[in-house]
């Protein structure tokens, strides 16, 4: 700043600046931003992230009666990946928050992550319990818990493929 006061004060012309056109800026694709999209999409992916990596406890607000609710061991094979992608997704969100356009590498970023996490979920669909439920009423409860597990993993899925449909078309625009 103290530069250009300088410069304009003394009278000094700046020939590249007195013949530089917005018009000669390189054009390339960039899509607006939803901004209410991106901070849900920041707050979804950073409470995930909070809670995946136990910072962010929320077995206190599950009442199950008498009993403990925990995740079923074919979560453990995903705790890298899913961090991973959880992380470069908060990452790619956050930056396009600030930088207020989406480009072609950040549309693509978020096709690439999708996929990566909903082939994630099939696998864990597929995997057979996804949660483990002790006391006394286990028996009853365990059955309604593992069809609330999938049906939070379908609607992630829905909305997941509802971003990439959203990013693959932009990305031709």
């Amino acid at each position: 700043m103290v530069v250009f006061a300088v410069i304009e004060h003394t009278g000094e012309r700046l020939n590249w600046y007195q013949s530089w056109q917005p018009s000669s800026l390189r054009k390339g694709k960039a899509t607006p931003v939803d901004r209410s999209s991106l901070i849900t999409n920041l707050i979804i992916e950073g409470a995930f992230l909070l809670w995946w990596n136990d910072v962010l406890t929320v077995q206190d607000w599950i009442p199950v009666v008498g009993g403990n609710l925990a995740l079923a061991d074919a979560w453990s094979p995903w705790f890298w990946p899913l961090n991973f992608i959880f992380a470069l997704w908060f990452g790619v969100h956050a930056y396009v928050l600030f930088r207020d356009l989406w480009g072609r590498f950040t549309l693509s970023a978020e096709v690439i992550l999708g996929a990566a996490a909903i082939i994630i979920a099939i696998r864990l669909v597929g995997s057979g319990e996804l949660v483990l439920v002790s006391g006394e009423l286990a028996e009853q409860l365990a059955p309604q818990l593992q069809l609330v597990a999938r049906l939070i993993i379908f609607v992630a899925m829905g909305f997941t493929s509802w971003d990439m449909a959203i990013a693959a078309r932009n990305m031709k625009k």
